[in-house]
């Protein structure tokens, strides 16, 4: 009897053990479930924001770089134009400087010397602005020996022959020094005349 007695008892507790796992299994399948779940949304909330954030990023990388370049060509451009201008002021000028030599030559073969100076007068401007030591040097000694004529400052007036000597004290270099001293006695001997 006593086994049987034993046997409902065990039973019972058996029944209610397994009750109890079951609720618990239950209850921890639930809570598994649960968890999961929430990982799972954080996973995509995560996903998403971090989709977003990473597209807003790369939108203001690129963005700061389109600006970054164009600030690159703007200045780049703004080089090549200043040289572009700087080569085509000084191309200029050195053409203004060549047509100068040439009216020079052309009416000195013409017999016209007075016009042939103020033409060297005038080349002389632009060789120096040039910086073209050779050239300035041949535009003062060719001014210097059309002065040494006697009929050459005769044949320029009062205005010509002060443009003259404005240019030659403004370019003929120091190291010409004699030249431009002979060049400006000369000139003012004839202002002086006139």
């Amino acid at each position: 009897m006593k086994n049987q007695a034993i046997d409902p008892a065990i039973d019972k507790i058996l029944n209610l053990s397994q009750q109890i796992l079951q609720n618990q299994s239950n209850i921890l399948t639930a809570v598994l479930g649960i968890t999961a779940l929430l990982l799972a949304c954080t996973w995509l909330w995560n996903l998403f924001i971090s989709k977003r954030q990473i597209k807003n990023k790369i939108r203001a990388n690129i963005s700061r770089i389109e600006k970054d370049f164009s600030k690159r060509i703007d200045n780049k451009m703004t080089e090549v134009e200043n040289k572009i201008k700087e080569t085509l002021k000084k191309d200029l000028l050195f053409h203004e400087a060549e047509l100068n030599r040439l009216f020079a030559l052309t009416s000195a073969q013409a017999g016209h010397i007075p016009i042939s100076t103020r033409w060297w007068a005038r080349a002389l401007e632009s060789y120096n602005k040039l910086g073209q030591d050779d050239w300035i040097r041949i535009s003062t000694d060719d001014i210097l020996k059309n002065l040494k004529k006697p009929e050459v400052c005769e044949k320029l007036d009062k205005s010509e022959l002060q443009e003259i000597k404005d240019m030659v004290k403004q370019n003929v270099p120091d190291i010409l020094a004699k030249e431009r001293e002979e060049i400006l006695k000369i000139l003012e001997a004839e202002l002086k005349k006139k």
